[in-house]
């Protein structure tokens, strides 16, 4: 997709750089061979496997990672997600992921799932469970990696209800999944018990341009104006206050020609975990645009918005 010529507009923060991101998935460990199916070829697996699904390669552990597709900007309090690492050689394993932010002290010694039956399925964390924790950003972020959970992943896939607790830390943390985590357990539990799991694409899929839209700023479209008076000034993100951070958001958004915002996706994050992205979203969807024009008639235009968020 070509890009609009970008109409800039800044938000200006008194802020420090953000560093660092969320590392990688661990090496797999414990690595089983996939079940038991007649084999079939790769290629023939329909790719509608893959909806909702971000498959990505580490070459040094020859593996490859079928996780839930997610916007990387994304704010969270705690994620728990499957994860199916493929080795080159066909074998496979399954894993449940649980990402928390700003945990309190300790190490969890336990994952409880209530799915609203009779029994809590309980789940130790030993200590040879992988832990990963990261404060280089606005959050600190603990990752937890459980190994070959193929019951839990398989319980999950078929509730309706589920609250976990992650006992362990100064403070249990409890969180209720929603529909979208439930979803994203039928998936990864569906590409589970497939014959073959897809191959990865050679070339990542580009965004396509929006319905009925053209790109503003090119053949002869204007570029739409924002109009002063409805420049919502972006919050501060809360994560980010006293760390000093700053960035840059680089926003795709659509431009009806009545003015009004409609589609927005981040095309460029800050990154740092702070919620500049979010933040840059909900002020952008209430501005208001002189719209673009075509052969003087007003038309829907995707346009690319940047907001800055520096210290001075």
């Amino acid at each position: 997709m070509k890009s609009a010529r970008p109409g800039t507009c800044k938000s200006v923060f008194t802020v420090l750089p953000v560093l660092g991101a969320l590392a990688g998935a661990t090496a797999a460990q414990g690595m089983f061979p996939a079940p038991s199916i007649a084999a079939t070829d790769p290629a023939a697996v329909s790719a509608s496997a893959l909806d909702g699904v971000e498959p990505t390669y580490e070459p040094d552990q020859k593996i490859t990672w079928y996780s839930p597709k997610v916007e990387p900007w994304r704010m969270f309090n705690l994620w728990i997600y499957p994860s199916i690492a493929a080795a080159d050689d066909g074998a496979r394993k399954l894993v449940v992921i649980i990402i928390v932010k700003d945990p309190s002290r300790g190490r969890p010694t336990s994952l409880q799932v209530d799915t609203g039956g009779e029994e809590v399925l309980i789940i130790p964390v030993s200590d040879s469970e992988k832990i990963k924790t990261h404060n280089s950003g606005c959050r600190v972020t603990q990752t937890i990696f459980l190994q070959n959970q193929v019951p839990l992943v398989r319980k999950l896939a078929t509730a309706t209800q589920a609250r976990i607790s992650l006992v362990g830390y100064q403070q249990t943390v409890h969180w209720t999944l929603a529909a979208e985590d439930f979803a994203n357990f039928r998936r990864i539990a569906a590409l589970w018990d497939a014959p073959a799991l897809p191959p990865m694409l050679s070339k990542p899929v580009e965004r396509s341009v929006p319905a009925g839209t053209v790109a503003a700023g090119e053949s002869g479209v204007t570029n739409p104006v924002p109009i002063p008076s409805s420049k919502v000034r972006p919050r501060f993100p809360g994560f980010a206050k006293g760390k000093r951070a700053y960035g840059r958001v680089m926003l795709q958004a659509v431009v009806h020609k009545d003015g009004t915002v409609g589609e927005i996706e981040v095309k460029q994050g800050a990154g740092g975990d702070c919620g500049f992205e979010e933040s840059a979203i909900e002020a952008v969807s209430k501005w208001r645009y002189e719209p673009a024009t075509q052969n003087g008639q007003p038309i829907d235009v995707y346009f690319t918005i940047v907001v800055d968020f520096v210290y001075r």
